[in-house]
């Protein structure tokens, strides 16, 4: 089930990664999440210790994702506005 939902996962940041804004944050804070995952597999006694972590860091790199692929999207967009108005500005 961990490696399904890390296949998952990462499909939907690397769509985000590569069609909106090319940041490895949420990869890198994803990841960190799997390997809790992990750690709360192999060490059975402090699993409600590490749990927490692996859902705030999981949960965290979607949101970054999100906020990140509106943002760029969004400047993406007004850098272009201001390119043709600045180009129209100056040749006209």
């Amino acid at each position: 089930m961990i490696a399904l939902a890390f296949v998952v996962g990462s499909y939907v940041l690397w769509h985000g990664f590569k069609k909106h804004h090319s940041s490895l944050a949420p990869f890198l804070i994803f990841t960190a999440g799997m390997l809790c995952l992990l750690a709360k597999q192999h060490w059975h006694e402090y699993e409600l210790f590490i749990l927490p972590f692996a859902v705030i860091f999981i949960v965290s790199a979607h949101f970054v994702n999100f906020r990140l692929c509106r943002v760029k999207t969004h400047n993406q967009k007004n850098i272009k506005d201001g390119i043709i108005e600045k180009f129209a500005a100056e040749n006209y």
